[in-house]
């Protein structure tokens, strides 16, 4: 009987023993597939008033951004594409990576590249959002639809307060 007391006893405190240790081995596991949390901070520019400003983007393109305006991007781009939002004026200059096409988020309206040089005009008080193309092409969606695509001298002009837009051949220079 002692020796049967000895052995439950023995029993228990490995059961014990073994559930805490299954307990840990799970839990370090568990550890392990919650990937990092990692804040990047965005770059956040808005240029004094009255000048323009040139940004260097973290994939080697450029943008110049016109007074009044709002540009946010992030430290490095990462991802399936290239991200930045624009409230105001910016004229980009774009280094061509087609497996991260580029995205340009002005309000209901983006605008996708791949490697162009374009002007896109969407100041917050603007009846129009306005793109316009000096080198190559890009695509102009609203909420993620295509309006359609244009090249070099073309330009997509999309009312907010109408919600529709027209496509036309412009005189670029007037408009960088």
């Amino acid at each position: 009987p002692a020796t049967n007391r000895r052995r439950y006893g023995y029993a228990i405190a490995a059961s014990i023993l073994l559930i805490f240790a299954v307990a840990a081995w799970w839990m370090m596991g568990k550890e392990k597939d919650i990937p990092p949390v990692t804040v990047q901070k965005k770059n956040d520019i808005k240029p004094p008033v009255a000048r323009l400003q040139t940004i260097h983007l973290p994939d080697g393109s450029t943008v110049v951004l016109n007074a009044n305006s709002r540009l946010n991007y992030p430290p490095s781009f990462s991802g399936a594409f290239r991200e930045v939002f624009l409230v105001g004026e910016g004229y980009f200059d774009i280094k061509p990576n087609p497996g991260q096409p580029f995205l340009v988020h002005t309000g209901r309206i983006t605008t996708k590249v791949l490697g162009t040089a374009f002007n896109i005009k969407a100041y917050t008080n603007d009846e129009n959002v306005e793109v316009t193309v000096t080198r190559g092409k890009v695509q102009v969606l609203k909420d993620n639809k295509p309006l359609g695509q244009i090249t070099a001298s073309q330009q997509i002009s999309y009312s907010n307060n109408k919600e529709s837009f027209e496509q036309k051949t412009v005189d670029v220079k007037p408009v960088i």
